[in-house]
């Protein structure tokens, strides 16, 4: 611990290091200073991927994946063909008898194979009539 002296007294105030995301405001006299939150985010310390989305927490920080990708949010992978990605870390599949292009960020992205008819974002295709 840092100790400082008050000015016209020998009182001291401790000012001891903080926690891991926190930085000290400030420290002198009688002034023992506050921890404050680091916003990992604003100042580019976090390691998300390129392909996610920061958000600040108290003492840290988390990483989400962006849509159109999934994963841990430090690492990101492109949504392949015939998968949908909301964002995060998951991936979901068109449903039976439809497709998606690579990047695909919602249900709605599946469509109906070819031969089939219907509505693939409500998992309704049907094979056509001959």
């Amino acid at each position: 611990n840092t100790y400082k002296t008050s000015r016209g007294n020998s009182a001291c105030a401790a000012c001891g290091p903080c926690s891991t995301g926190y930085y000290r405001s400030s420290c002198g006299g009688s002034n023992s200073g506050s921890c404050l939150d680091v916003n990992e985010c604003s100042a580019g310390t976090d390691n998300c991927h390129a392909s996610a989305s920061c958000s600040n927490t108290a003492g840290s920080f988390s990483c989400r994946c962006n849509a159109g990708y999934y994963g841990s949010g430090t690492s990101c992978t492109r949504c392949q063909t015939n998968y949908y990605c909301v964002g995060g870390a998951t991936r979901s599949t068109c449903p039976t008898n439809s497709y998606s292009a690579t990047g695909s960020d919602a249900r709605s992205d599946c469509q109906c194979n070819a031969g089939f008819g219907g509505n693939a974002a409500t998992g309704s295709c049907s094979a056509c009539a001959a």
